[in-house]
């Protein structure tokens, strides 16, 4: 799913659809120029939440695990001109993700263990460009507002993955399979 700057918050259920229990990945088309910064996307308010970042030229994930703990991870530096900035999210079991960021394709950083949001969070659906209602991360919030992306933003693609090892889908795919064999 491709949202475009200006696009109105996405529909909660609608956004939570893209990562429940779930790999995904957030690519940002962006033209970047030295001193562009704000929120590219924040999906999540602080009841839990993530949100992509620039700020101060670095490329960062602010991740709020909606347990009282903030994660950051700081994919470096952003090139000027035309660039691709990614965030994976691998659901690897357990209940959680491993994130990645690349800029143009090549990794840059990863944190593993960081909790699957759910069931309730995240409360707000994606908004792109910035963080206007309740902010993902309180700190960033304080410091710049909802933080809109001074930049030349494109576009933000979503694009949902397979589902968690241990996801309530694959029990149920598992539970079908079961009673197929005893009919």
């Amino acid at each position: 799913m491709t949202l475009l700057p200006g696009t109105p918050q996405l529909e909660r259920w609608r956004s939570q659809r893209l990562i429940w229990y779930r790999s995904f990945s957030i690519d940002v088309s962006l033209s970047y120029a030295a001193g562009d910064a704000g929120i590219l996307v924040a999906h999540g308010d602080q009841g839990g939440g993530y949100a992509l970042v620039v700020d101060g030229g670095s490329y960062r994930l602010v991740f709020n695990d909606g347990r009282g703990r903030m994660h950051s991870l700081d994919g470096g530096g952003v090139p000027a001109g035309d660039t691709r900035l990614t965030a994976d999210f691998d659901a690897v079991g357990g209940g959680t993700w491993t994130a990645r960021l690349s800029v143009d394709g090549v990794e840059r950083a990863a944190l593993e263990g960081l909790p699957l949001l759910f069931p309730m969070a995240p409360f707000e659906g994606i908004s792109i460009g910035t963080d206007r209602k309740s902010p993902v991360s309180w700190a960033l919030w304080e410091e710049h507002g909802c933080f809109p992306f001074s930049g030349a933003l494109r576009s933000v693609t979503y694009t949902p993955g397979e589902p968690a090892p241990d996801s309530p889908v694959r029990m149920l795919e598992m539970l079908q399979e079961m009673g197929a064999r005893f009919e």
